[in-house]
């Protein structure tokens, strides 16, 4: 898995000049995938040239996954959402960020 924002070279060079590709958020290359262009998040990728297979989660959980981005989180908070992030629940997700921010900005500091 490929995770916030990583960024890779192809295999394919183009004029023997290698590009620099965006690889999304949770976006997984397929084994041997020739990799060309761009890999939208949470997509899977996947032959030569590789291409979407599947999205990994509905747009809308996209979306959030982004918005929250759970990966920046400190490790008390991942740990308090291990639950949800093991189940995908990520409107329940995104719920429990909010409240566990507002939670934590009420504790003197």
């Amino acid at each position: 898995m490929v995770g916030k924002g990583t960024y890779g070279k192809p295999i394919v060079h183009s004029w023997g000049e290698p590009s620099t590709l965006k690889i999304g958020n949770g976006a997984v290359i397929g084994a041997r995938a020739v990799v060309s262009k761009d890999v939208p998040p949470y997509s899977i990728v996947a032959g030569n040239p590789a291409v979407v297979v599947k999205k990994r989660f509905p747009d809308e959980d996209i979306s959030a996954l982004e918005k929250i981005q759970w990966w920046d989180w400190d490790d008390s908070k991942i740990k308090a959402a291990m639950h949800l992030l093991l189940n995908n629940k990520v409107k329940e997700l995104e719920s429990f960020s909010i409240d566990y921010d507002f939670k934590k900005s009420l504790l003197p500091t």
